[in-house]
């Protein structure tokens, strides 16, 4: 992944989703049990990243001054945010302060979604 030049953000969406095969399996098959398609249960979680543009959601928080750093880790979408990691903002040198607004507001995302499903 890293000879193909994978960002980091994806390379560890494709180890997440190769060590979590059968649990994916598990909820598109809760998905057809519910009458959606496996097409219909990823556009609504598409939606959910959808709502708003990852700058105007790190500009809420003060933090918009770390947008291009977000995007070189490979953030497209505000659901992306939920990927990353501690150590990657304490990599970009974000204060304190600011990694407990992000921390926190990326919590609410991770419990909007987990909610969804």
């Amino acid at each position: 992944l890293l000879e193909m030049g994978l960002p980091l953000l994806q390379r560890r969406r494709f180890n997440k989703a190769a060590a979590i095969a059968e649990e994916t399996h598990l909820l598109a098959r809760a998905a057809a049990e519910d009458n959606m398609s496996p097409e219909q249960e990823a556009e609504a979680a598409e939606d959910a990243g959808r709502m708003q543009v990852p700058a105007e959601w790190l500009a809420e928080m003060r933090n918009k001054k770390f947008a291009a750093t977000f995007v070189d880790l490979g953030v497209e979408r505000v659901l992306d945010f939920v990927e990353v990691w501690e150590q990657d903002l304490l990599d970009m040198h974000m204060p304190l302060l600011n990694r407990r607004r992000y921390m926190k507001a990326t919590a609410v995302i991770r419990d909007a979604v987990l909610a969804e499903f």
